[in-house]
């Protein structure tokens, strides 16, 4: 397929933007939103507004009183936290627009981006150290581990 760039600039762009950001979230192991959570930024900012929730103790009820009136509600508190974020992108300038194909190069385009994110996902998370006390670092490694055997064993 060809792009004629005095009629068509927006086909060619869309497409390649839509296949940039797919591939990214496809072989990105954080940015599919799987062990990160992800936060969509509104348009235009440079910062989100994160909600913290604060932690609560459940109840157990028995299997004789297990209607609501048994437990007062928990009213848990939440705080937000502001996060600045950083853009990942990756450019190309085409030159000879016979012979592309808009989803190629964003497949070119998202494999770059998804590398350098997990890059620093993974420098950051190598970084930090144990909340037991100790001062055992936590890998990647660790962390892939125990995801998968909470999920081998059903949760």
């Amino acid at each position: 397929m060809a792009y004629n760039t005095a009629y068509d600039l927006d086909g060619l762009v869309v497409a390649t933007k839509a296949a940039t950001v797919y591939t990214a979230q496809e072989n990105s192991l954080f940015l599919g939103g799987g062990l990160i959570p992800m936060v969509n930024l509104p348009a235009g900012s440079i910062s989100a507004q994160i909600p913290v929730m604060g932690s609560v103790t459940a109840t157990k009820l028995t299997s004789a009183s297990h209607d609501a009136t048994d437990f007062d509600a928990l009213g848990i508190t939440d705080t937000k936290v502001t996060i600045t974020s950083n853009i990942y992108a990756a450019r190309d300038v085409m030159r000879d627009l016979g012979a592309i194909d808009p989803n190629e190069l964003g497949r070119v385009l998202g494999q770059s981006v998804a590398k350098a994110f997990d890059s620093d996902v993974i420098a950051a998370m190598n970084s930090l150290t144990a909340s037991t006390g100790d001062s055992d670092p936590v890998n990647v490694d660790a962390i892939f581990n125990a995801v998968a055997q909470i999920r081998g064993a059903g949760g």
